[in-house]
């Protein structure tokens, strides 16, 4: 809902903005108004592209190297249990473990039998029963999965014999990131913004930046020396807009809860 506001609060500053430079350029209200609602349409269709189209395009676009870079390490790794226990710990379980493979990770009274399969790109209905099985022996509420992927038959039938959760390679890969136990041959370069960008340009700014825009105009009808305010709502804006489509400042990640 926040985004659509910020859609919705550009876009009109955008059209009194553009009205504003064209009437004051042909001082004609009719041509003024249609170039206005123009600009408007245009900018919020941009808006709603770069915040909802190309954030999944972008996602998927950015991590599919890193994927295939993360399984390829989990795929050969002799103890995957030594780095995703860490990664558990880090969102609140208590967790032990069993073998190289498995852990139990106990939450809100719930014990989860934890199975780390990375061995194919593909979990199979015999290695669901055979994590059933071993979960039930174990006592487990609850039974979680991480895994390359696994097709949703699988899982619904699983889920008639024990709760199951699967996090597949992309939830795994921002679970592992988030609670930086990235395996080494996977990590990625971080990004380290300067401090003022990291304030002024993202979305939680682009609010205050509309508004400073608005202002703007606003004290451009009173004043004599329009030109100058309007110059100033317009660089607002564009940082408004900035802020909200910009992936630099901004985190694109969605990371599973687990």
């Amino acid at each position: 809902m926040s985004k659509f506001l910020d859609i919705f609060l550009l876009s009109l500053t955008s059209q009194c903005l553009s009205f504003c430079w064209v009437r004051y350029v042909t001082h004609n209200n009719t041509i003024s108004f249609w170039l206005s609602l123009v600009i408007a349409l245009s900018v919020a269709y941009i808006l709603y592209y770069y915040t909802t189209l190309a954030k999944a395009k972008h996602r998927k676009k950015v991590t599919k190297k890193q994927l295939e870079n993360l399984f390829a390490t989990l795929n050969y790794c002799e103890d995957l249990s030594s780095i995703f226990a860490p990664m558990l710990s880090y969102f609140h379980y208590q967790v032990v473990k069993i073998d190289y493979d498995h852990l139990l990770a106990t939450r809100d009274n719930k014990v989860y039998f934890v199975v780390l399969s990375f061995d194919s790109k593909s979990l199979s209905a015999s290695q669901m029963r055979s994590a059933i099985i071993t979960a039930k022996r174990k006592k487990a509420t609850d039974l979680l999965i991480f895994s390359y992927s696994t097709t949703g038959s699988i899982l619904a039938n699983a889920n008639h014999h024990l709760p199951t959760k699967i996090v597949d390679i992309l939830g795994t890969y921002n679970l592992l990131n988030q609670s930086n136990n990235m395996p080494l041959t996977t990590q990625v370069k971080a990004f380290n913004a300067p401090i003022i960008a990291q304030i002024a340009l993202t979305k939680k700014r682009a609010k205050l930046w509309t508004a400073s825009s608005i202002g703007a105009i606003l004290l451009s009808f009173v004043s004599y020396i329009d030109w100058w305010l309007l110059s100033w709502a317009t660089i607002f804006a564009l940082l408004a807009i900035y802020c909200l489509v910009n992936k630099k400042y901004n985190n694109t990640t969605t990371v599973p809860s687990i």
